[in-house]
C-alpha cells in the first residue's frame, strides 16, 4: 500500500494550520498507530516528528513478522521480531539489558533464565521516557507443555536471546498500545511509528557542528573506531534446587555429597581449585570466576568436586 498521499513529517510549520488529528491523516482501517498520541497539538521549539511506515509479512510465516495466536482460530500475533522493528522506528534506543540464570546448586543445569530490559525514547512533547519488561522461560513450564526433550533443550540453548527479544517486544507492545493479536488483514496494514527529531538548520554553526559530530560517530560504530554506545550488559546466577526431588528421596537416606577440602578456603584458593577441577574434567565456569558471587563460587566448586567424585567411581 503506497503511503505517499499521507504526511511524512509534522513540524511547526504544520501545527500552525491546527493540531494534527493523526486518526483523520491515517484512517484506522488502513493503518495502525504505534504513538501514544492521537492528536498533536504542539512540538518543542526546532523540532519536526518524522513519520514511518512499516509493512509486516503477514503472506509467509517463515519470514519471522508473525506467528498464529494460540487458541484463537483465524488469528495472529506479531512476533517479537515485527514489534522490535516497531520499536526502532518510534526511536526507542535499548540501553540497558539484565539476565538472571537459575541453576541446581548439585549438577549446575540450567533451570529458568530471566531477561530485564530498559530503552529511552523522546516523546512528542520532548520529555525523555524509560521503557522496560520482563520475560522468563522456565525449564519446568517447557516440561508442562509436552514439549519433547529435544525441542526443551533447544529452548533452554537460546532462552537468553529468547527472554532479551520478548522483553523487548513486550515493553513495545505495552508503550504504544498494540494489541496481542490480530485477524491477518489488521495487521497487513501498515504500522505508522514518530520519532522526534531536530529540525537542522545548516546556516546554524552550532548546528552545522552537531551534525558533523554525529556523521562522525556513527563512522566510528561502522568502522569500529572511538566510542560506542553498546547497551549495558549484566548477569547473575542464582542457585536453587528444584522443587521436585527424586521419587523416593523423602524414605531412603540420601549419600551425603564431598564436601569442599576446606570449608573455609580462602576465594582465591576456591578459584585455583575450580581452574584445576576444571581442565581436569573439560568443563567451563558459567561465567568468568572473578564476576561470580562467593555462594555461585562455593556452588560451582561443589558441583566439580561432585564430577570429580563420580569420574572416580566410573
Amino acid at each position: 500500500m503506497s503511503t505517499k498521499n499521507y504526511p511524512t513529517v509534522i513540524s511547526e510549520r504544520t501545527l500552525d494550520e491546527g493540531p494534527v488529528q493523526l486518526l483523520k491523516e491515517f484512517p484506522e482501517d488502513q493503518f495502525n498507530l504505534a504513538m501514544p498520541a492521537r492528536v498533536i497539538q504542539y512540538l518543542p521549539p526546532g523540532h519536526k516528528i518524522v513519520l514511518s511506515t512499516i509493512k509486516l509479512n503477514v503472506e509467509d510465516e517463515k519470514k519471522g513478522d508473525f506467528y498464529p495466536t494460540p487458541k484463537q482460530s483465524g488469528r495472529i500475533s506479531p512476533s517479537s521480531q515485527a514489534l522490535i522493528k516497531i520499536g526502532n522506528a518510534a526511536g526507542i534506543n535499548w540501553f540497558k539489558t539484565h539476565i538472571t540464570k537459575e541453576r541446581q546448586p548439585e549438577s549446575y543445569e540450567l533451570l529458568a533464565v530471566r531477561a530485564t530490559v530498559w530503552g529511552q525514547y523522546i516523546d512528542m512533547t520532548g520529555d525523555l521516557k524509560i521503557v522496560t519488561n520482563s520475560k522468563s522461560i522456565d525449564r519446568k513450564s517447557l516440561e508442562a507443555t509436552g514439549l519433547s526433550k529435544a525441542d526443551i533443550a533447544k529452548r533452554i540453548e537460546f532462552a537468553v536471546e529468547r527472554c532479551i527479544s520478548g522483553a523487548m517486544a513486550r515493553a513495545v507492545k505495552k508503550e504504544f498500545g498494540i494489541p496481542s493479536s490480530f485477524l491477518p488483514k489488521e495487521l497487513g496494514r501498515p504500522f505508522v511509528a514518530g520519532r522526534l527529531m531536530p529540525e537542522w538548520d545548516m546556516n546554524n554553526p552550532l548546528h552545522a557542528k552537531l551534525l558533523m559530530e554525529r556523521g562522525q560517530h556513527a563512522a566510528d560504530r561502522l568502522y569500529g573506531k572511538g566510542r560506542t554506545e553498546e547497551p549495558e550488559i549484566t548477569e547473575s546466577t542464582v542457585l536453587r534446587r528444584s522443587e521436585e526431588e527424586p521419587a523416593g528421596s523423602e524414605t531412603k537416606p540420601q549419600k551425603a555429597s564431598p564436601k569442599p577440602k576446606s570449608q573455609r578456603a580462602d576465594l582465591l584458593e576456591v578459584k585455583a581449585e575450580i581452574k584445576r577441577l576444571c581442565q581436569q574434567l573439560g568443563k567451563k565456569p558459567p561465567q568468568p570466576l572473578d564476576d561470580m558471587t562467593e555462594p555461585n563460587l562455593r556452588g560451582f566448586y561443589q558441583y566439580l568436586l561432585n564430577q570429580e567424585a563420580e569420574h572416580g567411581r566410573k
